[in-house]
């Protein structure tokens, strides 16, 4: 929170009456449990809790006030507001106006927290950086990051998740950011969105809303980059526009000499936009042909910036994967498991059975027995076409020589069709994350290559530990 903002400016900033005693303000919160003293908690209304419920909690821990549909007799200042998620935002809005760093504005429907990671570790060479934290890329996640930001903070990379039209023009309403990113769009969220045109669109709002010198760094390998390019210069200058491709010279950044490593990727990032004899040698520590293009995402904006390349390169190379994305499990002793259960959609669906099938065939001792194994959980929020999707990732496993897939959930089915309609010889469905875990417990698993994938509501990453779960019963990791 920025400093010297007092309860009575935070009212005003909602136009609701404060109640009680004013006081200075040193954060915002939403959960009673993480209260700390001089926070503002804000009593929101969930499908299982009542924040208001709560106030007597955040009270003892030191709460200065609370923000409140509902006056409550609670000996704690109150401003009551209609709705606390709309005043939330609000504040964080407040907050934004008193930040006078930069902010950095990424969307997409895949790569965006890979993203945010690889700009943080760059920019964190030069500047103080707050990032994203986790997940917090939605209508409470953001507001509550901007509400994070400080004198302190030169820069903000800022996380924006969509799920339905409006998304990001709401989210970058609150952020304003200056520079924004999107990474890509594909079948994501169609539940909610209903085409990928309209993905499209809305991830294209974070363009929109850039100021008259803001800077746009598009993926020149997308499908909408005309669409895009075309509305952002409708309004402000093409010099305005950073492109990026994994290999089309036409893009201002793009790779040449790429070399995947069992650990990895080497590659060099050429430009038409500077120099002729520019070049960057990179070592990127994350795995997968994907991770080479949002690098070179990155790189782009940060030569927007005017970044020094031993920087850009010194952060790269310190790049750490986050958990339960694609991360190479080295404590499961008994399969070579990639654990890539975070989430997903068929586009990193594809990534990741592409990778590790090359990071098999990379590592791949010719006597040995090739075992390649997908295990998936559903993919949630594809509308109307989702078992027709599952059905072309169970396809794709087998198009890439994947010996086995296991499947969970309600279209553990579709991906079991797709991949013996295409020739793969061996599907099949479990009734259970445990069940998964015990037939892949089995000695003729030992050795295999194994590839753990599903969205979050899959509970896949629970697979991931009982997998990784040491015999003696310690602590499990990846």
């Amino acid at each position: 929170m920025m400093p010297g903002v007092e309860l009575s400016d935070i009212a005003r900033a909602v136009d609701a009456p404060l109640r009680g005693k004013n006081a200075l303000v040193t954060s915002v919160g939403i959960d009673s449990r993480h209260c700390k003293p001089g926070q503002l908690f804000v009593a929101l209304q969930g499908q299982q809790v009542d924040g208001h419920d709560y106030l007597e909690d955040a009270k003892r821990a030191g709460a200065c006030g609370a923000m409140v549909e509902r006056a409550q007799t609670c000996a704690l200042a109150q401003i009551e507001v209609s709705n606390c998620e709309r005043s939330l935002a609000s504040v964080a809005s407040f907050n934004r106006d008193l930040y006078t760093g930069k902010v950095l504005g990424i969307t997409g429907s895949a790569g965006k927290t890979a993203c945010k990671n690889i700009l943080a570790s760059i920019l964190s060479q030069r500047y103080v950086v707050h990032a994203t934290r986790g997940n917090l890329n939605n209508e409470l996640g953001l507001p509550l990051t901007v509400l994070e930001l400080e004198p302190r903070h030169d820069l903000a990379v800022l996380e924006m998740g969509a799920a339905k039209p409006g998304d990001i023009a709401y989210l970058a309403k609150i952020a304003r950011p200056e520079i924004g990113l999107v990474t890509n769009v594909s079948e994501a969220h169609l539940g909610g969105f209903g085409s990928v045109e309209t993905t499209a669109k809305t991830k294209g709002e974070l363009f929109d809303s850039l100021p008259e010198n803001g800077i746009a760094v598009m993926n020149r390998d997308d499908r909408f980059f005309d669409a895009w390019y075309q509305r952002f210069c409708q309004r402000r200058s093409a010099d305005g526009v950073w492109s990026f491709s994994l290999c089309d010279a036409q893009a201002d950044f793009f790779t040449d000499s790429i070399q995947l490593l069992p650990n990895g990727s080497r590659f060099t990032i050429k430009s038409t936009r500077l120099a002729s004899s520019w070049r960057l040698d990179v070592l990127l520590p994350l795995l997968g042909e994907h991770n080479i293009i949002n690098a070179v995402a990155c790189v782009a904006l940060c030569k927007s910036m005017g970044l020094d390349d031993t920087l850009i390169e010194q952060g790269l190379a310190a790049v750490t994967p986050e958990s339960h994305r694609l991360q190479y499990c080295e404590s499961c002793t008994h399969l070579h498991l990639y654990d890539d259960s975070y989430n997903a959609n068929p586009a990193s669906m594809l990534a990741a059975l592409e990778t590790v099938a090359n990071l098999q065939a990379l590592q791949r001792n010719d006597a040995a027995p090739a075992e390649r194994v997908a295990v998936f959980g559903d993919m949630a929020e594809l509308g109307d076409g989702a078992a027709q999707l599952h059905q072309e990732v169970g396809a794709a496993a087998a198009a890439l020589g994947y010996t086995q897939l296991l499947a969970v959930g309600d279209f553990a089915e579709s991906y079991v069709a797709g991949f013996e309609a295409n020739g793969g010889k061996r599907g099949e469905v479990a009734d259970s994350i445990e069940a998964l875990a015990n037939i892949l417990g089995g000695a003729e698993y030992a050795a295999a290559t194994v590839l753990l994938k599903g969205s979050r509501a899959a509970g896949m990453d629970k697979l991931a530990e009982l997998l990784c779960r040491p015999v003696s019963g310690g602590p499990a990791s990846c």
